[in-house]
């Protein structure tokens, strides 16, 4: 493993990317809150175009600029890269403020192609930083903050519909902070030691992209790991982009306390991520997983039986359980497929896992709301089909290998 700066250096990488994380988590998902009041401004008529032009033009940008910098960062660095997102990330965010039905989809879109580069290269760079035995922690840390930004997002949308009636207003307040935090990144990261290391030593990497990439997907492990991550995705979109329209239709709660909600589930969430974290790199990442799908299906399935049945003061603890062990398979499941790549490709592997599993976890939220529409399960589609996602998880986490556990003990680096 290489190793570079001190340990109070590593603290501030993973203070500045988890603060990116967190602006952007918190900016994308304003949306969830108000998607009703989004689809009544646009003209929308049914949940599917919602979901479309919503939450799936997002997605379609994010996954296009996740992949090629990801690819990217392995050869050029990882800083300048993160930073740079962000700072674009910017632009699309304060431009919401004077969209129109025209324009939105555009503008979205945007949003998501200016950002899409920011995770998978965060990730790669606190890959490279932190040792196995710390790397899950560190990673589980850094996602945490986009649960944080989750509730940023949808408390400053609640509060700021409810009393200046805009949703518009909700993007606009948090462009501020978001260069902030783009400045941030800039001051506090340092580089990859890999890429110094290539630097210095003049590294020819003269490896076609497209070979790059047939040459990790000829790794049946890493195939089974981006496979999970997709499920994993799909589940966890279809529930922050519909959870809280799903509530405020069954129960008529006001936005306020559809944000709330969600909340205590995102609360939960860290906590998950933070213990998974602790136990991928104690016991492996597929321990890890196995035990957060199995208590997973249970905690969805029982939240589906309570919203059939019961009130909606029954959802509360379900839900907080289906967050803490749904984010909390994060901690492990990112760590387990850079650990299934080279350790020079740490930066693609990651964009594929993103590109990957974005583009098949975007269809959730069209999906769900298509068979909600059209079929009798009605609002209920949008806790069914994550679930049947959490279900073909199960054996994924069996035959999944564990580089770093393998005969119970680390590999070296």
């Amino acid at each position: 493993m290489v190793k570079d700066g001190t340990d109070r250096s590593l603290v501030y990488v993973l203070f500045a990317c988890w603060l990116g994380w967190l602006i952007t988590a918190a900016a994308r998902q304003i949306s969830d809150i108000v998607k009703r009041e989004i689809g009544t401004a646009l003209g929308l008529t049914t949940r599917l175009q919602i979901s479309l032009v919503v939450d799936f033009s997002f997605w379609i940008g994010y996954i296009i600029t996740a992949v090629g910098f990801g690819i990217l960062s392995d050869k050029i660095g990882r800083k300048k890269i993160i930073y740079i997102s962000l700072f674009l990330f910017s632009i699309p965010t304060g431009l919401f403020f004077i969209s129109d039905a025209q324009s939105f989809i555009y503008i979205r879109f945007f949003q998501g192609f200016s950002v899409g580069g920011f995770f998978p290269v965060a990730v790669a760079l606190l890959g490279d930083l932190n040792e196995v035995k710390n790397r899950s922690k560190a990673v589980g840390r850094f996602v945490s903050g986009g649960v944080f930004g989750a509730m940023l997002g949808w408390l400053v949308s609640g509060i700021i519909y409810e009393n200046f009636g805009s949703w518009q207003v909700s993007f606009l307040v948090l462009v501020p902070p978001i260069i902030g935090v783009a400045l941030t990144n800039y001051f506090l990261l340092i580089e990859s030691p890999k890429m110094n290391a290539k630097y210095r030593d003049r590294e020819d990497d003269s490896l076609s992209i497209g070979m790059t990439i047939k040459k990790l997907l000829m790794n049946r492990f890493l195939v089974i790991a981006l496979l999970f991550c997709s499920l994993d995705l799909f589940t966890l979109w279809v529930v922050d982009d519909w959870i809280p329209y799903f509530v405020r239709e069954l129960y008529g709660i006001s936005p306020t306390d559809a944000a709330l909600f969600r909340a205590l589930s995102a609360i939960s969430g860290i906590m998950g991520i933070i213990f998974f974290g602790y136990f991928a790199d104690k016991f492996g990442r597929k321990k890890a997983l196995f035990t957060a799908v199995v208590c997973g299906i249970v905690s969805l399935s029982l939240l589906l039986v309570v919203a059939v049945w019961l009130p909606f003061e029954y959802m509360y603890p379900l839900s907080a359980a289906s967050g803490f062990f749904g984010l909390g398979e994060f901690a492990a499941i990112y760590v387990l497929v850079m650990e299934n790549a080279p350790d020079n490709r740490y930066g693609t592997a990651m964009g594929l896992c993103i590109f990957i599993g974005n583009a098949i976890a975007l269809t959730g939220g069209p999906l769900a709301a298509f068979v909600s529409d059209t079929t009798t399960l009605g609002l209920y589609a949008f806790l069914i089909v994550p679930l049947i996602a959490i279900i073909l998880r199960l054996p994924l986490s069996l035959i999944a290998k564990d580089p770093a556990f393998i005969g119970f003990g680390e590999k070296d680096e």
